[in-house]
């Protein structure tokens, strides 16, 4: 509990120490070796973050907040394979599928591989249609690769679902300028 609020009052090294020697005395706590791991991440150690994950990993393999977190920091290094592997165990045990199947997608983007990311990206709207982000991915793989009035209707439908998705709206905007359309 002392971690948690140090880490709220933004002392990251002191969090870090104080959830250091909670597994001091239980090396399995779940929650102080997660924590640990975020506070990590939020200090910009993404390896110490890692050997964290992969440990509460071992300790709770079905656990959708240490998956995600682990495949973001593959994303984060650029390891896509790393990164993708982690999502398809997530998805294999049933986790939170519409959130890991944004994941995977964002993961398909990182690497170029654009057909997978949309079909990764459909499949998450059609489990979740209200899912947020998911039509901008869509936007993104659409005007990489062209087709600019399938991003126009994605990023369209994102902001219909989400009026505050800034990056959607900032996105449509410019893609309706290139088109000529300005009054919208």
């Amino acid at each position: 509990l002392l971690g948690n609020f140090q880490k709220k009052a933004k002392s990251t090294d002191a969090a870090i120490e104080s959830y250091r020697q909670a597994l001091a005395k239980d090396p399995e706590h779940l929650n102080a070796l997660f924590s640990l791991a975020i506070a990590f991440m939020d200090a910009g150690r993404l390896d110490e973050a890692r050997v964290g994950f992969e440990r509460a990993r071992q300790l709770d393999p079905r656990n959708g907040r240490v998956l995600f977190n682990l495949a973001d920091i593959w994303m984060r290094q650029g390891k896509t394979t790393e990164a993708e592997a982690v999502i398809r165990d997530a998805l294999t045990r049933e986790v939170d599928q519409p959130r890991f199947l944004l994941k995977l997608a964002e993961n398909y983007i990182a690497a170029g591989r654009f057909a997978e990311a949309e079909r990764a990206l459909l499949q998450a709207v059609e489990k979740k249609p209200d899912l947020l982000s998911a039509r901008f991915n869509l936007g993104l793989v659409y005007e990489k690769t062209g087709e600019i009035d399938k991003a126009i209707a994605a990023y369209r439908g994102e902001v219909d679902k989400s009026p505050a998705a800034f990056r959607a709206t900032f996105n449509l905007a410019k893609l309706l300028q290139r088109k000529g359309r300005h009054a919208e």
